[in-house]
């Protein structure tokens, strides 16, 4: 986007690491008002923008949510870029009726990308994740995306009390397994904490750290055998059935020769183990 959209537009510029030139740069905005916030890269060579709007046009385009929810505005944003040509590859609307805000992007190994922000949208924000039901006046929200736009899930955290308009103010993480951190600051005494290193709430404004699984939910695997045809043959196949983790999935069968595959074959009379690992380890 070369002209800007009106307004106040989020802006993103791509530098040379070894010079300081720049390489591209862009306007990305309707005719309302952009606030950028944060940019994350992927090992995949796409980059991340994220922010708010209140342009009911101009900024989504083949993502999760591709009208404006307005009401209160702003909505969060979030857009994908091609980070050697600056091309636009998709980007989404995130939000209910009222008003979010947000502090964070990140990206995993596999290429899904996380947001995180605060709200105060009761609906349209949660799906599939630890909390669904908005609570209070203000919750935080992580929502995780796929490379290619589909919203995977997305939670609400927090209970909304306490007279300070960010009640749960926070940013967000990811470690090589898939886990999501939330940390920030809160108001609300209660509701929280859970088998962590303090349980209660100390007075006002106290930090607060919370880990969440993976929505891909833990790796488990299943196997099954083919017996043999008859008695002295080595005809046995055994097949892994992986379920949960992030795909794709890797094998390795402790054949005599090593079988790297889903199903291993050629098997003789025996018992056999299979070490099924996924994307991110």
């Amino acid at each position: 986007q070369n002209v800007s959209g009106g307004g106040s537009d989020a802006f993103l510029v791509k530098f040379d690491a070894a010079t300081g030139a720049r390489l591209w740069a862009t306007y990305y905005g309707g005719a309302g008002t952009e606030i950028g916030f944060s940019t994350a890269t992927d090992g995949f060579g796409n980059v991340y923008l994220a922010g708010i709007t209140d342009s009911p046009l101009g900024i989504s385009s083949g993502g999760f949510q591709n009208a404006y929810a307005g009401g209160g505005p702003p909505d969060a944003f979030l857009v994908k870029f091609d980070a050697v040509t600056g091309a636009r590859l998709w980007a989404t609307y995130y939000g209910g009726t009222s008003i979010e805000e947000i502090y964070t992007v990140v990206t995993d190994a596999s290429g899904n990308v996380y947001l995180g922000g605060d709200t105060y949208s009761a609906g349209g924000v949660a799906s599939g994740g630890y909390q669904n039901i908005y609570s209070g006046i203000e919750n935080e929200f992580i929502v995780t995306f796929d490379g290619n736009g589909n919203r995977l899930c997305a939670t609400y955290y927090g209970q909304g009390s306490g007279t300070d308009p960010d009640n749960e103010e926070g940013h967000i993480a990811v470690d090589p397994f898939g886990n999501v951190y939330l940390s920030g600051h809160t108001y609300s005494p209660s509701g929280m904490a859970s088998g962590g290193f303090k349980n209660g709430y100390g007075g006002s404004a106290d930090a607060y750290l919370v880990k969440f699984s993976s929505c891909f939910g833990p790796l488990n695997t299943n196997a099954f055998s083919t017996d043999i045809n008859c008695s002295g043959t080595c005809s046995g196949t055994g097949k892994a059935l992986p379920a949960g983790g992030i795909a794709p999935y890797t094998y390795s069968w402790n054949t005599s020769s090593v079988q790297t595959t889903q199903t291993a074959t050629g098997l003789c009379v025996g018992s056999y183990t299979v070490i099924v690992t996924d994307n991110v380890g």
